[in-house]
Parts: structure tokens; sequence; C-alpha cells
């Protein structure tokens, strides 16, 4: 990987290069390994010095939480059963209200969650995996 694209904490480290040789090391799997650096990992943050643990901690942002229209359009498949009361509930249902129009903003990702339902139901019909 080109030096120009790691990061470099301001001690001059270099996390991918401490993190890559550190999986050298590793007879099992670790999230390390997918260049997840979980902040509650202690073995992760035993890797650097205090300091450049507390930067690292500085520089990672938070997850943004998740909306409301989203999270109902995940939880109104969550009591289905079978690929018909899946087919039934995609039929008779929306991510949206009836005659409330489309806004990207409001409804992409609950789109996107029917999308997957969708999908989801065609490769189990067809016992695709």
């Amino acid at each position: 990987m080109n030096k120009t694209h790691k990061w470099i904490l301001s001690s001059g480290i270099c996390v991918e290069d401490v993190i890559f040789d550190h999986c050298k090391k590793l007879s099992a799997e670790s999230l390390l390994h997918s260049w997840i650096i979980d902040l509650d990992d202690k073995e992760a943050e035993a890797l650097f010095t205090v300091e450049e643990w507390e930067e690292i901690r500085r520089e990672i942002r938070k997850l943004s939480g998740t909306d409301g229209t989203f999270v109902n359009s995940v939880m109104r498949f969550a009591d289905v059963k079978t690929t018909s009361e899946l087919r039934y509930l995609l039929e008779t249902t929306s991510f949206r209200n009836k005659d409330e129009p489309y806004d990207r903003e409001k409804h992409y990702d609950a789109e996107w969650v029917e999308l997957v339902m969708r999908k989801l139901l065609r490769r189990s019909q067809w016992n695709i995996a």
C-alpha cells in the first residue's frame, strides 16, 4: 500500500503497519485481520502507546444513529417465518404511506431494506446460495 494512503499518527507510527505486523503473529482470526479497530479491544490498545491510542480514539468517528423510517422498515419483517409470509407482506405493505410522494432523503434506506427482502425472497424460492 502506498504510504501516502496510510494512517500516520502524530508520533510517526503507521497504524496499518502496526496492525499488519501484529496480525502476522496471530494464530486465530481477529477483527484486526479485517482492519477493524474495536476501541474496546485491549489487545488492539496494547499495540500502541497511551498517546497514540488516545489519538486513534479521537479520530475514529462514531457510527451515526438510524432514523425511525429505516427502523420501521426493518421491523415490519421481524415476525416473518416463511417465504409465503414474506411475499404477502411485500405485496400488502410498503416502506412509505400510500399517498406519500417518494422523498429520497426520507425513504432511500427504507426502500433499500425492501429491495433486499425482495432479493432474499427470490433467492430463497429458487434455492440460490
